[in-house]
């Protein structure tokens, strides 16, 4: 029972941080877009 338990709870932590990895990302190129617009911003005329 305990040995279940244990590889469950692994098996959780694991799914939370890769879905913590990935939003993680989406967000750090999300941030990366909005800077590269801020600090390039498209030449006028």
């Amino acid at each position: 029972m305990v040995a279940l338990a244990i590889t469950i709870g692994a098996a959780v932590l694991i799914v939370l941080v890769v879905a913590a990895v990935r939003a993680l990302r989406r967000a750090a190129r999300k941030i990366d877009d909005i800077l590269r617009e801020e600090l390039d911003p498209p030449d006028e005329g």
